[in-house]
């Protein structure tokens, strides 16, 4: 595969800076890989990092390339670096611990003690090392995940998300016959939901509004809360005869959202909170309600030893990942495509950029 000298890349120069420009093709460091990117998605959590809202996750130095969820092949293997050919259709992970800390050694190196420093060795491609809104990266091949030949590029930059919706799955621990409710349908509500309807939970409730919502009854909601004209929790008593659900799946970040999510869930059962404020201040829970109702709350965090996992599942059809892409774009037209998406032009829950 020929490489060229210098490469298409996004980039950004300081908060609201986005620039297209030429830059040099990064050069593989010690035990990476070069891979070239064919498909790159565009989430929530990027349209943040551009006006500085996710400042506090953003660990590099300006400029910076930033974008983590992708697919692509394999361009260039340094000599000595094994398990991986040139031209191996792969996926990435976003996050690999430090290795030595306690939680890396436990399999949690999403937990890593040493989180979001470079030098200590924790590596986030889009944060604190160059992400992939650009042709080429360089990448860790214990970061990469094959990506089989009848699997799309587009749906394969689904893969890092949708490993994320199978960590809180797991947190969750939905059992056959249980009953869920999600809250926000963005992609992890949305794969959420297409999981724990696979893996036997009786019904599924989800509550967001527009055509987000739309797409939540078509991927298998059964029950769909408009949250635009109804109180969500009321609506979940209602549907349940005021036992609640077993687990909650908050993916929204939002207050009245985690709110709702306690109001929802039955005594014994489970909250999993997924979205991410991006603020300081608290939230005020009834902490008596939770006490007497032995309510779990579960945080989650990224997606450890889950993309292929979550790959073999988009492999095998259980999943539909493509119909959560509303549009694709060539890298040229970064700024079109973040726009469509932040005005969720369809619903858009992702948007491709074609590097």
């Amino acid at each position: 595969m020929s490489i060229p000298e210098t490469m298409r890349a996004v980039v950004l120069h300081g908060w609201n800076d986005v620039r297209l420009e030429d830059v040099p093709v990064p050069t593989p460091g010690p035990g990476e890989v070069l891979c070239r990117i064919r498909a790159c998605a565009i989430c929530g959590t990027d349209a943040r990092l551009i006006t500085g809202g996710a400042a506090r996750t953003f660990k590099g130095t300006f400029p910076h390339i930033f974008g983590h969820e992708w697919s692509g092949e394999v361009a260039a293997v340094p000599e000595g670096v094994e398990g991986v050919a040139v031209g191996d259709r792969v996926a990435g992970e976003v996050t690999k611990g430090c290795r030595t800390c306690q939680a890396c050694k436990s399999g949690r190196y999403q937990l890593c003690e040493h989180s979001g420093k470079l030098e200590k060795g924790y590596r986030m491609h889009g944060f604190n090392l160059p992400g992939i809104f650009a042709q080429y990266v360089a990448y860790l091949p214990e970061m990469l995940s094959p990506l089989p030949g009848h699997v799309s590029f587009e749906a394969g930059a689904l893969g890092s998300v949708f490993s994320q919706a199978l960590h809180g799955v797991k947190i969750g621990a939905c059992q056959p016959g249980e009953t869920a409710f999600v809250i926000g349908p963005g992609a992890i509500g949305l794969l959420i939901l297409q999981t724990v309807k696979r893996q036997g939970a009786a019904k599924v409730l989800v509550a967001g509004r527009g055509e987000r919502l739309d797409m939540a009854r078509e991927l298998g909601a059964d029950i769909a809360i408009d949250i635009s004209s109804d109180d969500p929790a009321a609506a979940v008593l209602e549907a349940t005869g005021g036992q609640g659900v077993d687990v909650v799946y908050e993916c929204a970040g939002k207050q009245p959202a985690i709110e709702a999510a306690v109001r929802s869930v039955k005594k014994g059962g489970r909250v999993v909170l997924i979205g991410v404020r991006g603020q300081e201040e608290g939230i005020p829970f009834n902490v008596d309600h939770i006490v007497l109702n032995q309510i779990s709350l579960l945080g989650m965090r990224g997606s450890p030893n889950l993309l292929a996992g979550a790959i073999a599942l988009i492999a095998s059809g259980q999943v539909n990942v493509k119909q959560l892409i509303a549009e694709e774009f060539p890298l040229e037209r970064f700024q079109d495509a973040m726009d469509f998406y932040t005005r969720r032009e369809r619903g858009a829950v992702r948007v491709i950029l074609k590097p």
